[in-house]
């Protein structure tokens, strides 16, 4: 399900088709530079936010969704919140899922 039909900022991100495939070739190019590379990991790193107000803050300030709009957007946002809330508060790889669909 996409929440921001035909609005998402694709090239703001970049999520590559295969993973493993794509370390390998930084791995290479990095190597090529005569630099060394001790691993290559991902940030697993989850931060919450505590409102909804605050998820739009993110959605906002980092390039997702063409033309949001806080008001006109207000119950996507809701929407999308509402389906991954935990008991922390509302995790920050909810704003990036509309990207990703």
């Amino acid at each position: 399900m996409e929440f921001f039909q035909g609005r998402i900022e694709k090239e703001s991100f970049f999520f590559p088709n295969n993973l493993e495939e794509w370390k390998r070739e930084v791995h290479e190019k990095v190597m090529a530079g005569g630099l060394s590379v001790e691993s290559i990991n991902d940030y697993k790193e989850i931060e919450y936010y505590q409102s909804v107000e605050e998820l739009m803050g993110l959605i906002e300030m980092v390039p997702l969704v063409k033309n949001f709009d806080r008001e006109k957007d207000k119950e996507t946002v809701e929407a999308l919140a509402k389906r991954y809330l935990s008991k922390r508060g509302y995790p920050n790889y909810v704003a990036l899922l509309c990207a990703r669909t």
